[in-house]
């Protein structure tokens, strides 16, 4: 059983923003279908806890080919029934996992997904780089659609500049004000 964290990143709404999966196969990144496997392999263990095969063991008396055959088709029958069952009962769970505390369904666009990575097939140097890469978003992308969309950039600018006017405007001039009157005005007796 293997045990994957899976960023979702969606903090629109009122979603975990990481997922734990648990498979018995290894989840490659390749597999677009991850999830629906992971699902699905939910389901047919559940299946298989809920409804046992009927045990053709030593202890269970002989039957017939078409005893066999009957019998397996109605085992059939009654896993294809709970599948459905349990298959509508995990639509059910997904539709109420896309609504948030108010009962409110959020559907994320396409055209809103700004950033699609999979952690899990990085190596450590492609982690580093990514990393790096979104520092470096973080600190130098400019508002594209508001405030919320914008990095830190304009801040960060706008603190340095602010302190090189003020040194500028206020330190330079009260310094030469300051020196100009110690030197022509100020007496030269000690205090």
């Amino acid at each position: 059983m293997h045990h994957y964290l899976i960023k979702t990143g969606n903090r629109d709404w009122d979603a975990p923003n990481f997922r734990v999966i648990y498979a018995r196969d290894t989840l490659t990144a390749s597999d677009p279908d991850a999830l629906l496997h992971q699902r699905l392999g939910q389901v047919r263990g559940l299946l298989r806890k809920n409804q046992p095969y009927s045990s053709y063991g030593s202890g269970a008396p002989k039957r017939s080919a078409g005893g066999r055959r009957s019998e397996f088709e109605a085992n059939q029958a009654a896993l294809q029934r709970r599948f459905a069952q349990l298959s509508s009962q995990l639509s059910v769970l997904q539709r109420e996992s896309q609504r948030d505390t108010q009962d409110r369904q959020h559907v994320i666009p396409l055209a809103q997904v700004v950033n699609v990575c999979y952690p899990n097939a990085m190596s450590a140097p492609q982690k580093v780089a990514h990393t790096l890469h979104q520092i470096w978003h973080f600190v130098s992308d400019s508002p594209a659609d508001g405030e919320s969309d914008s990095g830190t950039f304009l801040a960060i600018f706008g603190t340095v500049l602010m302190v090189l006017l003020m040194s500028v405007v206020g330190s330079v001039p009260f310094g030469v004000i300051a020196a100009i009157w110690l030197h022509e005005y100020a007496s030269r007796a000690p205090v």
